[in-house]
């Protein structure tokens, strides 16, 4: 069971233009390269954290660079999306939504540690505005809660 970091919930600030940020943190007993190999196996995102992917599909790949077609549940709503996903293996992993639902949403994953054991420290800036403005219904507790199960989500798929 992943062990959670940071001592309860981070304050979220709400940022202009619908804008939610929030982090969590979580303890992985896992090395580094393994954890993040969960978080970067686009075309298996919908197997192993299904709470969070209802379906991705590699677009395109080019270096360090993804682009991903998928639906993902966010705060209990399926969003439609098209990601890039800039990898620097294995330290960090930046998901940029640039299409769909929550166009402008970052994600940026960072994977700390060396050995058997790893810090993931998930940031995200979650947009709560459609693509014509039309507002979202994703709460910042929501969002909040959110982030931290995505963590929690590749914490128990790398240790398992």
């Amino acid at each position: 069971m992943p062990r959670p970091v940071l001592a309860g919930p981070r304050p979220l600030q709400a940022l202009g233009r619908g804008l939610t940020e929030c982090a969590a943190s979580v303890r992985i007993r896992a090395p580094p390269a393994r954890a993040f190999g969960v978080a970067t196996a686009y075309d298996s995102l919908h197997d192993r954290l299904p709470r969070h992917y209802a379906m991705s599909r590699t677009r395109s790949r080019r270096g360090g660079v993804a682009v991903v077609q998928a639906r993902m549940v966010v705060a209990g709503m399926e969003w439609s999306v098209m990601a890039r996903h800039t990898e620097d293996a294995p330290r960090r992993h930046e998901t940029a939504i640039i299409g769909g639902d929550g166009r402008g949403t970052t994600i940026v994953e960072t994977y700390e540690g060396d050995g058997d054991t790893t810090v993931l420290t998930v940031r995200a800036s979650i947009r709560r505005r459609g693509p014509l403005g039309v507002p979202l219904p994703v709460g910042r507790r929501g969002a909040q809660e959110w982030v931290s199960g995505l963590a929690a989500a590749i914490a128990r798929a790398a240790e398992s």
